[in-house]
Formats: C-alpha cells, structure tokens, sequence
C-alpha cells in the first residue's frame, strides 16, 4: 500500500522548488520513479510536472526524457533552444500543434540561429514568457542568447512595454540583485506612473536593509495601488521602525 498520494508528493516536490531546495524536491522525485506502483500511476500530466522540476533543479537531460514522456515536444524545443542545439529544437517544433509556447519558442528559435524573424511575441508572449527564458539562460550562463534578446529589446518593449521589468525579475531570481534595481530604475525613468516597478525596488530595498529608500518607493507604489494590505502594512511596518529608530 503506498504511504502517500503521488499528488501530495508532487506538491511537497513543488513546494521545495518554490523554496530553492532543489535535491529534496530530486529525492521526492526519486522515491516515485523508485516504486513501481508509483511509477505505473504516473500521468502524462505528472510527467510534465516531474520534467519542470528537473528543469529547475538545472538537470535538463532528465526534464527532457521527462517531456518526451509527457508528449510535450515544445518542452523538448525549449531546453534544445537554450542549450544552443538548436537543429533539435527545430526538430521537436515541427512535430507540435500551434499554440502561443511555439510561437515564442518559434521567435526564439529564429532569433538564435539568425533567422529572418517571422513570428514576433505577442504582448501577453513576451508576458508570459520572457521571464522566464532569460532566468534560465541566467541560470546556465548563456549570455549569447541574452546579448541577442537584447538586441531586439526596442520591438519587446514596443509590443509589451513591461518587458525591462522580466528582464529586471529575471536578473533578481538569479540573485543578481544590482542589475535588477538598475533595469527597474530604467523601467521608471521611462515611465515614472509603474507603480509595480516601485513596488518591487522597495521590496528590494527593504531585503537589503535599506529602509529609507524602501519606504520611499514602497509609499510611491501606494499612489497606485491603495488598497493594496501587503503593501500598506509594509509601509505602516516601516514608518513604525523609524519612529523607533529617531
């Protein structure tokens, strides 16, 4: 008899991803792939979790063979692009449905290999996934890539104009804590109304203890967001630590 639902392990797996403990979410993994009842229960729809999570833990051959089980060929496409084996990804593309993850993955895709560019981001493509592709050509060093994401960054922002801010959360994720400010404070010179862009600087201030330069954007960030609890009890938390500080 199996001591725990599969679903409740993929949670607790899920759970360690979203506090970066990357090898108790593999060793979550491992004891399903280990037991042969867990193992004959798994869906495609597992798979596809289990593939994301090796994909976190950085251990992409592994997310690969997970994604070929699951079916997802722009899963597949998406580690072949930013590993640089890009005939693979064309590959992997060809065999998958139209949906908006091709398509970025088909920008990406030409982008890289110098292609002419047919099928430029839409403004919720680059919203739902620019982000994350420059985490991860972070997270494996692929500068390349990003040198050439920059190069379009004009027509990115021009269809989506938060497109600095991804790049800026990506930078952050990765723990590279000043290009992130810089970009936000890029993002604001451009447009002084992101109220998100001053939410996140003030986040930023306040974890490396800056309190002062906190407290300034966190109350701009209240003009556009004044009923926002967390923000409001940051703000109120920290004109408190002043008062106590003077």
């Amino acid at each position: 008899m199996l001591e725990a639902d599969i679903d409740e392990l993929i949670i607790k797996a899920l759970n360690y991803i979203s506090l970066d403990d990357y090898q108790a979410a593999l060793n979550i993994v491992q004891t399903i792939l280990n037991d042969n009842e867990y193992l004959n229960k798994l869906t495609s729809k597992h798979w596809q979790i289990i593939a994301s999570i090796y994909l976190a833990s950085g251990k992409f051959d592994l997310s690969k063979s997970s994604f070929g089980i699951a079916g997802n060929h722009i899963g597949i496409s998406f580690l072949m692009i930013i590993t640089d084996k890009l005939s693979d990804a064309e590959y992997e593309l060809s065999k998958s449905a139209d949906s908006p993850p091709k398509r970025w993955c088909m920008f990406l895709f030409e982008l890289f290999s110098g292609k002419k560019i047919i099928n430029w981001p839409t403004f919720l493509e680059i919203r739902h996934f620019l982000e994350f592709t420059v985490y991860y050509l972070l997270r494996i060093k692929n500068q390349a890539f990003i040198d050439k994401l920059l190069l379009v960054f004009n027509k990115l922002l021009f269809a989506n104009p938060d497109s600095e801010k991804y790049f800026a959360y990506a930078y952050y994720n990765v723990g590279e804590i000043g290009k992130a400010v810089e970009l936000l404070k890029n993002t604001l010179k451009r447009d002084k109304c992101d109220g998100e862009a001053y939410f996140k600087l003030g986040e930023i201030y306040l974890s490396l203890n800056q309190k002062k330069q906190a407290l300034e954007m966190l109350e701009k960030a209240q003009m556009f967001f004044p009923n926002h609890l967390v923000l409001n009890e940051l703000v109120e938390n920290l004109k408190y630590d002043n008062l106590a500080e003077q």
